[in-house]
């Protein structure tokens, strides 16, 4: 967490969704226009609910074999199976999470609510999203397409927020970040929940979409729109 948004926080004054983009931008590896094509071919192949080999990749994406390798083992939170094909890669993953994301009639996961709110943008499709609030036990409801929420149950739902320390996000960004950042019914819910657990702080759905569009933005820049 930059000293400015730590700041802010511990004040009490949230982050606007431009500080929060900015500062999660800065927490993940930042790409070329080559690591923009392999990230979002990635995103894409897994989104068929199957693993994704490093020779899959390379050629959708029409990049050497070595360099994708190299990529794959440099970045943080590349998940393999016991075949080295990915399974799990920047909030989309195979393995059973609390929220549940399936696009095209495939099933999949989100590591954390946030997750499911971006990467609709990124693979090019809409995907129904199956959650539970942490609190009331209520279930979650919504459809994100790519160019946003579609439909949303319960309407008042919020998603609680965090914003780790730039090393520790990259060294385990499940147990750092993802466990903290899920969706609630309503605020009441919400604020009980944050109100133990320091650090995190509520945003509006909304807002959270805000942030996951102004990100998606910044990392893949000219790439996403092509």
């Amino acid at each position: 967490m930059t000293d400015n948004v730590r700041t802010l926080t511990e004040t009490g004054v949230i982050p606007g969704p431009e500080t929060l983009s900015k500062a999660l931008s800065g927490a993940f590896p930042a790409m070329d226009g080559g690591e923009q094509v392999l990230a979002l071919t990635l995103y894409r192949l897994l989104a068929a609910a199957e693993p994704v080999s490093p020779e899959q990749i390379a050629r959708r994406a029409g990049l050497p074999i070595d360099q994708v390798n190299a990529v794959l083992k440099n970045w943080p939170g590349v998940f393999l199976d016991a075949n080295r094909q990915v399974v799990g890669f920047w909030g989309l993953s195979l393995q059973e999470t609390a929220h549940r994301f399936e696009v095209n009639g495939k099933t999949l996961y989100g590591w954390c609510a946030w997750d499911t709110l971006f990467i609709p943008a990124l693979i090019g499709s809409a995907a129904k999203i199956t959650s539970s609030c942490p609190v009331t036990g209520k279930e979650i409801r919504l459809t994100v397409s790519p160019e946003g929420v579609e439909s949303v149950s319960p309407e008042q739902l919020v998603v609680s927020f965090l914003l780790p320390e730039k090393n520790i996000f990259r060294e385990n960004i499940i147990a750092s970040f993802c466990h903290y950042v899920s969706f609630f019914a309503d605020s009441i819910a919400a604020e009980q929940w944050s109100g133990m657990h320091p650090g995190t702080f509520i945003l509006s759905l909304e807002d959270a979409c805000k942030v996951g569009r102004l990100l998606n933005a910044a990392r893949y820049k000219r790439t996403l729109s092509q």
